[in-house]
């Protein structure tokens, strides 16, 4: 929803304005989770657009949703607070670097553990 309240302030409406908005998304938010169904990928998807997930899931959806990281078999752990671990196995260098700057920009982690191997 900050993102949101940004856009709003940016395109010149004042902080009431954004204030409402923002409490009309939540309450669309609230009706949209209790007319869906309990499919735990739509509760992932709607988690992760709403900032409610947990830093980890957080991680595993960006990583599925980015085109060249898709395919890769990168798991995702967490041992503590903030903190997440990236292990697997990639094709290209360029893959696991991507996968590591993909987790340590998500909201909520702190710390990123790199396992990830380049392999053939």
């Amino acid at each position: 929803m900050r993102w949101c309240v940004l856009v709003v302030v940016l395109a010149g409406c004042n902080k009431q304005d954004a204030e409402h908005l923002e409490s009309i998304g939540r309450k669309v938010g609230e009706r949209v989770e209790a007319v869906t169904p309990s499919d735990p990928a739509l509760t992932r998807a709607w988690d992760g657009l709403t900032g409610r997930g947990s830093p980890t899931g957080l991680v595993r959806q960006r990583l599925q949703s980015d085109q060249p990281l898709a395919c890769t078999n990168i798991e995702v752990t967490s041992a503590a607070p903030g903190q997440v671990k990236l292990t697997g196995e990639v094709k290209e260098t360029r893959q696991k670097l991507r996968a590591v700057e993909l987790a340590r920009e998500t909201v909520g982690v702190k710390e990123v553990i790199d396992e990830v191997r380049v392999g053939p």
